[in-house]
């Protein structure tokens, strides 16, 4: 018969083994959950950085150009966003305009979207003669490498609008959704007519002009909100965004992208956005 002063030493020490095991490991835990917080600490920090970045990119408006009313807003769906916007003046009466969309989320499609939005820019500057169409192949160009080597690509929309002449002229590479109105007209769709940033090496941009009148609107969104959802799973799609514009064709730009954006918040109600919303409406007056 064993001895129950030996059998309760026994016990006594495969408990304190195992107490001691038990301690290691909550320190093990303890380290690594304090670990766990510095890194998401860390990676927050750089979010937070990089929408500081994003948000001092992107210019607040549009500069003033004669016959010419615009208004541009933007929602993120998250921390840092993928869309893009740049005005720039290339001429005293001629204000050019970029809006883009990089494919994915998160930080590496705002790191994508600000070396795109760079690079457009660059083109302008650069090239003899920076028609929409040469300044989206110059990017496609460019940018080609990083694009494919990353599965991105970039739809993007640039105009360029001459006030003495009313003459806008664009190139299109697979952005949607892009509306025109001529006053007194309904609302059309304006077609891409090339493919987005980096899907092709060698991208054949095509340049097209309309003249924007006294009343005629241009509105070019990202396709955040046209496949914005409700909590029933229904997009908003193009058909509403169509109505709007008609709807509000006698208010200011500022006025349509506040109508605009307030149907969306009511269509999207306790259905969660998931992807970012730009807005820009050009408006001739």
């Amino acid at each position: 018969m064993d001895d129950p002063a030996v059998q309760l030493e026994s016990d006594v020490s495969t408990l304190k083994h195992e107490l001691q095991l038990m301690q290691a490991e909550l320190t093990q835990s303890k380290k690594l959950l304090f670990q766990a917080n510095a890194e998401r600490q860390k990676f927050s920090s750089a979010l937070a950085l990089a929408r500081d970045l994003q948000d001092n990119l992107q210019p607040a408006g549009a500069p003033k150009v004669s016959g010419l009313d615009v208004c541009v807003r933007s929602k993120p769906a998250h921390e840092v966003t993928g869309d893009f916007y740049d005005f720039r003046l290339h001429e005293p009466n001629e204000l050019v305009f970029t809006l883009g969309d990089i494919s994915g989320k998160g930080m590496a499609a705002g790191l994508l979207m600000t070396m795109a939005r760079k690079v457009l820019r660059t083109s302008l500057n650069v090239l003899a003669r920076p028609t929409p169409d040469a300044m989206l192949d110059y990017a496609n160009r460019d940018l080609y490498e990083e694009f494919t080597s990353t599965n991105t690509f970039a739809t993007t929309f640039v105009g360029q609008f001459a006030s003495e002449r009313r003459m806008l002229q664009y190139a299109n590479a697979g952005h949607s959704p892009v509306i025109f109105r001529r006053n007194a007209e309904r609302a059309q769709l304006l077609l891409a007519d090339s493919a987005p940033i980096g899907v092709l090496p060698e991208n054949q941009s095509v340049v097209r002009q309309i003249y924007l009148l006294p009343g005629d609107i241009l509105v070019v969104g990202s396709d955040g909100i046209t496949d914005a959802r409700n909590e029933d799973g229904e997009m908003f799609g193009l058909g509403r965004l169509l109505q709007l514009v008609d709807a509000h064709v006698n208010q200011s730009a500022s006025e349509i992208v506040d109508a605009i954006f307030q149907a969306l918040a009511a269509f999207e109600a306790e259905g969660a956005q998931d992807d970012d919303q730009t807005l820009m409406v050009l408006k001739g007056v």
